[in-house]
């Protein structure tokens, strides 16, 4: 029995593999960084909030991609599976 992939299922499938392939990129080789990103916080001001990641916050961010990734593939298989 061959599994059959609408097109939906492709892209999931290589939105899993971005995931993990990154993933497996911030575990492996973590980074020290920082970033802006807009908030509307405190009273709608609009401000840019400057975020510090520390390599271990970098692993961990990594490893909740593997498991986001992995996750994904795996239901994508088995829904493809018992259809």
């Amino acid at each position: 029995m061959t599994a059959r992939f609408e097109t939906t299922d492709k892209v999931a499938l290589v939105i899993a593999a971005l995931l993990i392939f990154g993933g497996f990129f911030a575990l492996l080789l973590p980074q020290d960084f920082t970033f802006g990103r807009a908030t509307n916080f405190p009273k709608n001001r609009q401000e840019t909030l400057v975020e510090h990641v520390t390599p271990r916050q970098s692993r961990v961010y990594g490893l909740l991609a593997v498991l986001a990734g992995a996750g994904l593939s795996s239901y994508v298989l088995w829904a493809s599976r018992s259809s």
